[in-house]
Parts: C-alpha cells; structure tokens; sequence
C-alpha cells in the first residue's frame, strides 16, 4: 500500500466520522421533537480497480417499521374516534347529574309530584297551586335547556367536521409539494429522511382525522386514498368539501337526500362530481368519525329520549280514556248439511260418531257417542253431551246451540268460553261409509266490540283499533288523531266537524279507510256506527287473517280528572300537544322537549288544578276546589305504568314517568361508562404500539452516546493515520532533497 493510497484512506475515515458524528448530532437535538424518527447512515468499503480504497457513507436513512407505523396509525384513529365519542358523553353525564342528586332532571320530576301530593291535602291553597305551576315550569324549563345544549353539542361537532375537513385539505396539499422535491431528490439519489418526516407528519394528521389508506410509490412518492379506496392524492390533490351549518335543530337530521338533509356532510370532489362520504359510512375511523357519531346519531338518540319523555308527561296527564268491551269470545258456524260428504248427517242417526274440533291450531277429538237425529235441537244435545262428558273440556266451556226447524235446514254454533278461536269441526259417522272428500271450510260468525265516541270531541283525541299480526303474538295499533277543520286530508287523522254527527261520520269514514289501508284482505275489519256508537267487527275469523283485539278511544275534554299542564309554544303563540301537528307531515313530538312549556290558562289561572266539576246545587265551579284531580296526577306520574317507544333506542320499556326519568340519566351513564372502557382498552393497544414503534424509530440517548464514543475513537485514529503519513511523506521529501 503506498502512502498516497493510506492518506485517501485516512481522508475517507475523517470523513465517515464526521457524516455520522452530523447524524448524531440531528438525532439528539431532535430527541423530544414529536415525529422525529432516528437517522442513521450506513457505511461502506470503497473499491477501486479490486483494491480497498477507503470508506464512505451511504445517503441518510430512517431507522422505521413501516408495518407497525400502518398499524400504529389504524390504533389511533379508532383511539381518537372513541375520544371524542367519551369527551361528550362525559359532558351529557354531568349535564344529567345523577338520579339521586337534588339538581338532577329525575328529581326535577320527583319535585312535581311532591307539589301535587301537598296541593292534594291543601287543594284550596292558592300558594299551593302557584307552587305547582312554577315546579311544572322548572320542570319544562329543564327540559328546555337539556335540549338547547344538546342541538348547542351538534353544533359543536358539525362545526369540528368543518375544522377537521379544512385540515385534511391543507395537509393534502402539503403532503403534494414534499412529493415533488422528495421525487427530485430520489432522482438524483440524495437522501429525503427528513423531508419524510414531514411527510409522515401531515400523513399523522390526516389518519387521526379519518381512517386512510396510502401506498408509497418506487420513486418515493406517497398515494393517499379513503378507508373505502377513492383517491384523495395522486398526481393531484382531490379535495374533501363540507356544507357547514349555522344552526341545528332536533329536526336537523342527516339524510343522502340533500333536500331533507339538515346538518352539513362531506363530499369527495372527483372528476365527475361529488360522492358523499356520509351516505354509505365512508369514514368510519379518526376524529371525524366520532364527530359524525355523536352529532348523527348518540345526540338525536338523547334528543329522542327527551322528546318521548316529554311527549309522555303532557299525554299522560291530559288525555282521558274510553275503552270498548274487549272481544271476549269467537264463534264458528257450520251448516246443517255437509256438503260434499257421502252421507248425510243431520238426516241419519248414528251411534258412533266422532267429532273432530280444531281450535287455536290444536285438534281435539271426542270419539264414540250417538247422535239423535230426530231434530236440530237434539243434535245440538247429544254434541253438548259428549263435549260435556269428555276430559278434554270442562263441562260448558264449548257450548253448542242449534239454529233452523228441521235437521235439513239446521246449522250448529260452537262457541269457546274461553275466548279462543274455533278454527275446525268435522263429523265423523262411523256407523256410515267413510267421507271420499276433505272435510268443508268453517263458515265462521262475526267478532265485534263496540265504542261510544261520544267524548271525541277536541282537536287532538284519538281513536285507535288494535289487530293481530298474522302467524304471530304481535300486536298493532291503527290511530286517528283529531285535526281542526278544514284539515288537509293527512294520513292518520280526521277533521272535526260543525256538529257531532258530523264528527262521528267523519270517525266511521277515516277509520274504515285507515283500517283497508294496512288490514289485509281489505274489509277484514269493518266498521258502522248508530248514532254515537261506533262498531269494530272482526268479519273472517279464519287463522291466515289478522284479528281484532280491541279498540279504544283517548280524550281531552275538561269534563275528566285529567289535567291540559303542558303546551307548545313551538311558533308565535302556545299551541295544544296532540303529538301530531296539523297541517304538517313531521310527528309533532320531534322536538317537543325543546318546546314544551306550562299551559298559558293555567298559568293565568292555577285555581284549574282543583276546580273542574260543576257545584249541582249553583252551577258553577266549587270555590274551594277538589283534591281529586291532583291527586290522579300522583297517580299518572309515579304510580301509573306506561309503554315507551323502544325506537328512541332504550329498547321496550315500561315504567312510570317518574321512572322513565330515571331510565334515561341510568341509560346514558351506561353508555359513558361503556364507552369510557372501551376508550381505555383502545388506549392499551394504541400505547403498546407505539412503544413498538418507538423502539425502532425513536431516538435513545444513551446509544446515541455510545455511537458517538465509537465515532471518536474512529476520527481520532485516522486522525493520527493521517500524521503519521504526513511525517512519512515528509521525510521522504527531506531524503530526496
């Protein structure tokens, strides 16, 4: 080796030593720099012509896992989504108190209650009365609020969507000048590291905000598309937009219809349009993810909550019921004459007949009696007989009872006690040649109950008919509800008329229509009235229809102990709560909560509370009052059971008022507590991989010192290499001198 050739050597090694000492020095003047990761630049032997010729380093490269990065960045968006889901669960949490505490909604309930108890002892207590008035206003006045900082949190996360889509779109940008110039660099082979770390930061933000896919091209370039794969950057960056409201209402619910939509959503801008990202849950990771959840769906859910609450205690207590004699039993008739059988049974006797009798589904047979054939009465007889005598029933509960003169012209009618349905009953004359056909179809009698509907009378009362569901224990309600004329023909309601008999014709007509409408066959069900008497009749009792299992109406009249407590003051003046406002598609209850409010005539005059029934002797309202009426409040609100709508997500329940109250805050600390669990499990995963990826990426002090010690040790000998071939070099230089 000569001495030119062990100076480039030494050169080289100086040289190393310092490269490495630069990226020493980076790494640990960024060692707290968040989304810094570790540099190093490996070295390599020199070559030339077979021959070592020193050493030299390779361009900057970062220490990174880009496995576990990917999964790194899946853990934190879903840590992120459930972040914000907690924050505004924790927020509704402490906006409800607890059930138990004195300042919490359930015991602004409670307080309504004691007030009516203590005006039931003391009804002539004017103070007494204006306290429940006021405690009743506290009460809607909670409502209110409750429903205020809901639509106010909606708001908040549309408005969040609006910053996160604002952020996505300047990182997109950014991501495409840093592929531009790392292209560059890639091209002509110098190192981008931490030209990628910047990259790698914008990418950060991007996948904290929604669920990302990306791929990074040979030229170094990165492509970064949605969770569901539409690009988002290529060669250009596509957009997100958002149409950010102002203003959000309990109406203001997402819909992929923009004309119905109420709340801002986002949209990918592509070449041939806009694609909502919302309509098939596109963004289903990251922050705005959680926004979406929170202001679509866990906050309308509360709001709907609220509103059946709310919805509930003003029905509960204003409405009056008239209830129609259940359908208590069903009768089945067979003629007198079988046709299509071989012989005749009401023309011969027999002495060993069988009776097959199918009820419910279930067939019973009652073998081996006699039959007198002599007329219609005995054959209905000697059947009572053998029904009476068998263990299958007990004496009367199936009767049979004869119709017609003769055994040609007779028909038999059972009948069950029970209330159960007759489906089939076939004969069976064993004394005669078996039947060659199948035995005929029932011919069954009529089921009916009958209502006087002569208390519906105000706008808002309702009608309804429960029916069965075919092949099924489930039970459905058809309801008609009281408009104010003229009305506008809206499904479900019917228009009170100038006189009763007007109204009573307008019920008949909008029943029977509403009941063809979903009652299948149509005419199943059909309805008549005489006078004020409307009649629900059940006319095929076959089992492939649905049957009629009630009818009912609800009232609103001042004659009863209920109580008008609450209103709507949803437009410029206090409006009647029916749950259904005229002239409009939209349930009236949607919002409710946010609207309701004590009723202006009884605010003006409280003395309503006790005073509603007419002194016989003077004609005129009692002075003192009556603790009647308060005290069914008591009853309505904490003692009186209610079904509530299980679409408002709590699924089926039934309780009190005072109950339901309690229901909702136990319900939504459920869920935050839920949530809560599941943000802490998520917390683990994400902190494990992180330390993973830290592992490899992050900078550690300590081997960085350990690094640089070696550096030294290395620059300091080709340091003192170098010298020793500067000397060489020089005292051959003096030698040929």
């Amino acid at each position: 080796m000569t001495l030119t050739a062990a100076l480039m050597n030494s050169l080289s090694g100086l040289r190393s030593a310092q490269t490495g000492m630069d990226v020493i020095s980076r790494n640990v003047a960024n060692a707290g720099t968040e989304g810094y990761t570790r540099k190093t630049a490996a070295q390599e032997s020199v070559v030339l012509q077979g021959q070592g010729a020193g050493v030299r380093r390779l361009a900057i490269e970062r220490e990174i896992d880009l496995r576990v990065q990917r999964e790194l960045r899946v853990e934190s968006a879903a840590n992120e989504k459930l972040s914000v889901i907690d924050e505004f669960r924790q927020r509704v949490d402490a906006m409800f108190g607890r059930p138990e505490e004195e300042q919490s909604f359930a015991s602004a309930v409670n307080r309504l209650t004691r007030s009516f108890q203590t005006l039931a002892d003391k009804p002539e207590s004017a103070t007494l009365r204006r306290d429940v008035v006021d405690t009743a206003a506290a009460l809607a006045g909670d409502l209110n609020r409750l429903s205020d900082r809901i639509q106010d949190m909606r708001l908040e996360a549309d408005q969040g969507m609006v910053d996160g889509v604002r952020t996505i779109n300047d990182a997109l940008h950014n991501i495409k000048e840093l592929n531009q110039k790392i292209g560059v660099r890639a091209q002509s082979g110098r190192s981008y590291a931490d030209l990628a770390d910047q990259r790698d930061h914008y990418l950060d933000k991007i996948s904290s905000l929604m669920d990302v896919s990306y791929f990074e091209r040979g030229s170094g370039e990165v492509v970064i598309m949605t969770g569901s794969g539409r690009p988002m950057l290529d060669v250009n960056v596509r957009e997100l937009r958002i149409d950010g409201r102002s203003v959000i209402t309990p109406q203001s619910l997402y819909s992929d219809d923009p004309s119905a939509r109420g709340v801002s959503t986002i949209s990918l801008v592509t070449e041939g349009g806009e694609v909502d990202l919302l309509a098939n849950n596109e963004i289903r990771g990251g922050k705005l993810a959680g926004l979406i959840e929170i202001r679509d769906r866990a906050l309308p859910e509360l709001q709907s909550q609220l509103d059946e609450f709310a919805h509930q205690l003003a029905t509960t207590l204003s409405v009056g019921e008239v209830t129609a004699s259940p359908v208590t039993s069903v009768t089945s008739t067979q003629a007198g004459a079988f046709a299509g059988l071989d012989f005749d049974l009401f023309g011969s006797g027999s002495t060993d007949a069988t009776l097959d009798l199918t009820i419910d589904g279930t067939t019973v047979q009652i073998p081996n009696f006699a039959i007198d054939n002599t007329d219609a009465d005995s054959i209905a007889a000697s059947i009572q007989q053998a029904l009476d005598g068998s263990t299958a029933f007990a004496p009367g509960e199936i009767t049979v009872s004869a119709s017609g003169s003769d055994a040609l012209t007779g028909a038999l009618t059972f009948t069950d006690s029970q209330g159960r349905k007759i489906d089939g009953v076939t004969f069976t004359d064993n004394t005669a040649p078996p039947p060659n056909t199948a035995a005929p179809a029932l011919d069954p009698s009529t089921a009916s109950t009958t209502l006087d509907i002569s208390s519906v009378a105000t706008a808002g009362d309702t009608v309804s008919v429960n029916y069965a569901i075919t092949g099924s224990s489930e039970t459905r309600t058809v309801t008609l509800t009281a408009v104010d004329p003229p009305g506008n023909g809206e499904p479900g309601t019917f228009v009170l008329g100038q006189s009763q008999a007007t109204t009573y014709g307008n019920i008949e007509s909008a029943l029977q229509s509403a009941l063809d409408d979903v009652v299948l066959p149509a005419g199943t069900l059909t309805v008549s009235r005489t006078g004020s008497e409307i009649t629900i009749t059940d006319s095929d009792l076959s089992a492939s229809t649905q049957e009629l299992r009630g009818f009912s109406a609800a009232t609103r009249g001042a004659a009863d102990l209920q109580l008008t407590l609450f209103g709507d003051n949803g437009g410029d003046a206090q409006i009647a709560y029916t749950g259904r406002q005229p002239g409009e598609t939209t349930d009236q209850r949607v919002g409710f909560a946010q609207r309701i409010a004590v009723s202006e005539a009884l605010r003006d005059d409280p003395s309503a509370l006790v005073r509603y029934m007419l002194d016989p002797a003077t004609g005129e309202l009692a002075p003192g009052g009556d603790s009647a009426r308060p005290a069914e409040m008591v009853r309505r609100l904490s003692e009186m059971t209610l079904s509530f709508d299980s679409a408002v997500g709590m699924g089926p329940v039934e309780t009190t008022i005072e109950g339901f109250a309690i229901e909702i805050i136990s319900f939504q600390a459920t869920q935050t507590a839920q949530t809560s669990d599941r943000l802490a499990y998520q917390q683990e995963i994400t902190d494990n991989v992180a330390r993973r990826f830290d592992s490899v990426s992050g900078v550690n002090i300590d081997d960085e010192m350990t690094e640089l010690l070696l550096l030294e040790r290395t620059y300091a000998a080709s340091s003192q290499v170098l010298s020793a071939v500067q000397r060489m070099m020089d005292e051959l230089l003096d030698a040929v001198r």
